[in-house]
């Protein structure tokens, strides 16, 4: 159903490479179950963009639990999440769920 949407952004992607270009990519194999790809073109839009960082969020947990070998980018990621300020209460559950995934006792305690 995506493949002819993720062929589009592939060559959008791969003629522009802008983080526009990449993040729709990465949503795209989100959607169709290819999460480690999807965390490889979601991870530098996330650093510029707040959207697409709950993509690359959501990216890194199915990866993990799909069973690619992102944990320590997970681990890393999702605790610097949990110790900054602006990280909503909507978003600490599934960055716990990650580290306790990874092996990280990670408590929601704010």
């Amino acid at each position: 159903m995506w493949a002819l949407a993720r062929t589009a952004a592939e060559r959008l992607s791969a003629v522009r490479g802008q983080d526009d270009d990449n993040a729709l990519l990465g949503r795209l194999l989100l959607l169709e179950g290819r999460a480690a790809e999807a965390v490889e073109r979601l991870r530098e839009a996330a650093r510029r963009d707040d959207e697409v960082r709950l993509s690359y969020d959501a990216a890194l947990l199915q990866a993990v639990q799909s069973g690619a070998d992102v944990g320590g980018e997970l681990r890393q990621a999702f605790l610097d999440r949990l110790a900054d300020p602006e990280t909503t209460s909507d978003m600490r559950p599934m960055l716990v769920e990650g580290l306790w995934a990874v092996g990280v006792r990670a408590e929601m305690a704010s």
